[in-house]
């Protein structure tokens, strides 16, 4: 950081979880009480600055992206940009358009996931 912007950095180290098997647990083998009809929506809002592809493809191999109902996705190039002017953007929509149908494949066996684009930092 501070080779590169010239300042020193304040850096925090984070625990790491692996998305996949937090979903698995927490969400596809939840217990709602008998007295819940319908069962509630399940969101996830995914802002993972260039991560989403490596993250994205772990969901839909172990298909626990079906255990959601919707997948707000902000996407970014690799290293965490969003700049729709950068040349590298083709890869993003190409990655962004076999990812869809795979999920559309998913469809087949009845898994219901809506992705949903979304830049929320745009003006």
């Amino acid at each position: 950081y501070r080779e590169k912007f010239g300042r020193k950095s304040n850096a925090t180290t984070v625990p790491q979880v692996n998305l996949s098997g937090w979903i698995s647990q927490h969400v596809s083998r939840r217990r709602l009480p008998q007295r819940i009809a319908t069962a509630p929506k399940v969101v996830m809002k995914l802002d993972i600055e260039g991560a989403e592809f490596h993250v994205l493809r772990m969901l839909l191999k172990s298909r626990v992206i079906c255990s959601l109902d919707a997948v707000v996705i902000e996407w970014h190039l690799p290293g965490g940009k969003n700049d729709f002017d950068d040349p590298r953007l083709g890869a993003t929509r190409g990655f962004r358009n076999k990812f869809e149908s795979k999920v559309a494949a998913l469809d087949q066996l009845g898994c219901r996931v809506r992705l949903i684009d979304m830049d929320d930092e745009c003006t």
